[in-house]
């Protein structure tokens, strides 16, 4: 490694990804961690968010809606090979490196690495392989004879995501959010965005949105392994142990299994909608769930972080519920105001973002933010099962989503087209949120909701429907959608204020928080 290591990774449970500790008893639920490096990872998600907004921006309006319908099929079959490239190690990596930093074994987690690495790479080689050897089958299952010519795209984008995956779970694993932020959010979408422009302006097409897409996750992927090498001073030359190798493989099988079949829920409406309609309305769906999981940020920033703080404290279950209970209420919080803004105005912001022409998935939208929206509002439940060692509870869980969204998808897709797509995801999201809030619940004998919740929600249905009658009034034009954003919400904050919603661990975390940012800003908005 480089002799120049600036960095210490900070290894106390509490502690935050500067080195500094907060002590327990300050901190019981890990407040201030999960706020600091989920406010780093939250910035990052917008940020990105706009890049990759500015690049879709750009594919639905210099190509076709067949183009774009071709290079999200592409996609969805990268990231359903990946899912047998790796059988799932990377979600290995922030299990077990935060158990062995725990302890101080800086050994132990470089082993985990390098055997994570060392099982990946040759197994992403053969499915690369596979790939590019039935391609012509690949493209003829799916009617488009365009997906045979990029197929050398796709494979090599099999193996970029694949490590993009391991590097991404470490910096979870050392609490390194930024780090994450650099390669993830930052240096992938801006060099997709730059180059798109580029390749279309010149008339690449479909060969430009590809080849965008390799150079953004190229760019992450180098970085990534620039910053391990400089910046992490536990990881040194390859070590192989075989009960390391043992354990991992263990922990992961389940999850490589469930990897599969997720992926299947993943690209499944995608594959579905593509076989039995044209790839104009396979574009249709992707802006709509794009737009749809926008209102996951908040859940997606706090997710990378919360899996090792509840793996290093396998023995302490009051901390495991406190921590989970309290990412939960603010998840939920923050998100409300995104739901609502979307439900209000659907057909509006598809228009807005992506031309006129993709309106039309308005319904699906819809469906699609209810169901995201209910998946989350029991907080990050997967991740949890992972995090306390249950990964064949995960993989049965996975089970029972892809059954459930298939038989929808083939029951609804032939006859509703891309609303029924909508409603198969939205109805298996719901209900997993369900299965799995029962099985913490019987697991850890907490359940991830509690009465705090109730003047949360009551605030948010009073702002959705007083959204729904204003905009009647004023009518859904482009111009509401651009004030609705501001003005959902200060409603939602004038009523969580009204109904006196916030707790006295909200006002703890944010007091804290505030004073690890020397500036009394949090504490003074609630």
């Amino acid at each position: 490694m480089a002799d120049d290591v600036d960095e210490t990774v900070a290894t106390d449970a509490s502690g935050d990804a500067s080195g500094e500790t907060v002590p327990e008893d300050e901190d019981p639920a890990g407040s201030s961690t999960f706020f600091l490096q989920g406010g780093t990872t939250l910035f990052g998600n917008v940020f990105g968010k706009a890049i990759k907004f500015g690049f879709f921006l750009a594919a639905t309006r210099l190509t076709t809606q067949s183009t774009f319908g071709v290079y999200t099929l592409a996609i969805s079959i990268v990231m359903f090979s990946q899912s047998f490239s790796n059988i799932n190690l990377n979600r290995a990596v922030d299990y077990f490196i935060p158990q062995h930093l725990a302890d101080n074994d800086h050994d132990g987690a470089n082993q985990v690495f390098w055997n994570v690495i060392g099982i990946t790479v040759p197994s992403t080689v053969v499915v690369l392989g596979v790939v590019l050897l039935f391609s012509d089958r690949i493209s003829a299952l799916f009617g488009e004879s365009a997906l045979s010519a990029i197929m050398p795209y796709v494979a090599l984008l099999v193996l970029l995501v694949a490590l993009n995956r391991i590097l991404f779970a470490t910096f979870n694993s050392i609490k390194k959010m930024h780090y994450r932020v650099l390669t993830k959010n930052l240096t992938q979408p801006i060099l997709m965005l730059g180059s798109v422009v580029v390749f279309l302006s010149l008339g690449f097409s479909l060969h430009g949105l590809m080849l965008a897409h390799l150079l953004g996750v190229l760019g992450s992927v180098l970085l990534g392994l620039w910053l391990l090498y400089r910046k992490v001073n536990w990881i040194s030359w390859p070590t192989y142990n075989r009960d390391s190798i043992s354990s991992l493989v263990s922990y992961s099988l389940p999850l490589a299994f469930a990897g599969v079949i997720y992926a299947t829920v993943a690209q499944i409406d995608y594959f579905v909608i593509g076989y039995f309609h044209p790839a104009a309305d396979v574009a249709s769906y992707r802006v709509a769930y794009l737009l749809a999981t926008n209102i996951l940020i908040v859940h997606t920033a706090i997710k990378p972080i919360f899996k090792p703080m509840i793996a290093e404290k396998q023995h302490d279950g009051n901390a495991r519920r406190e921590r989970y209970q309290l990412i939960v209420r603010w998840v939920t919080m923050l998100t409300f105001p995104a739901v609502v803004t979307l439900l209000v105005l659907p057909g509006q912001y598809l228009s807005l973002f992506f031309s006129a022409k993709y309106a039309v998935a308005a319904p699906a939208l819809v469906l699609l933010v209810v169901g995201q929206f209910l998946n989350i509002s029991v907080g990050p439940s997967g991740r949890f099962i992972e995090s306390i060692g249950r990964t064949r509870i995960t993989f049965l869980n996975t089970v029972v989503l892809v059954s459930l969204n298939s038989i929808l998808d083939f029951a609804l897709v032939p006859t509703f087209g891309i609303v029924g797509a909508a409603t198969a995801t939205a109805t298996s999201l719901t209900f997993l949120a369900v299965l799995t809030a029962t099985e913490i619940r019987v697991f850890e004998g907490f359940v991830p909701v509690d009465r705090s919740l109730v003047k949360l929600w009551l605030s948010g249905l009073l702002t959705l429907i007083s959204g729904y009658f204003i905009v009647q009034i004023v009518g859904r034009r482009i111009e509401t959608a651009l004030i609705a954003p501001v003005a959902v919400l200060a409603l939602y904050f004038i009523l969580l204020v009204v109904f006196d919603s916030f707790t006295a661990e909200d006002r703890r975390a944010v007091n804290q928080i505030d004073d690890r940012l020397g500036y009394k800003v949090f504490s003074r908005i609630i």
